[in-house]
């Protein structure tokens, strides 16, 4: 099975990064933001991406339909939150 992982944020908290890497420990494979368009084909996508003004980001929005022949199934993670993490 193919599987990526995607992240976008426009915070400099670095939350929705954290919530990638932890997808990405999980799963083995290493989490890109969407700097990265997909290259291939997926079979799974976990799209790590926060709320903004109570929507998704354009940029979002743009890179899941220029993408999405590549993608079978998406598992979008989305979040508003301020404090997710702890350090």
């Amino acid at each position: 099975m193919n599987i990526a992982i995607r992240y976008f944020t426009k915070s400099k908290k670095g939350n929705t990064k954290k919530l990638a890497d932890v997808v990405s420990e999980a799963l083995k494979i290493e989490a890109l933001t969407i700097e990265h368009p997909l290259e291939e084909k997926v079979d799974l996508l976990f799209f790590v991406n926060a709320m903004y003004a109570f929507n998704v980001d354009k940029e979002v929005r743009k890179y899941l339909k220029d993408n999405a022949n590549n993608i079978k199934t998406l598992v979008n993670i989305n979040f508003c939150s301020k404090r997710i993490f702890y350090s």
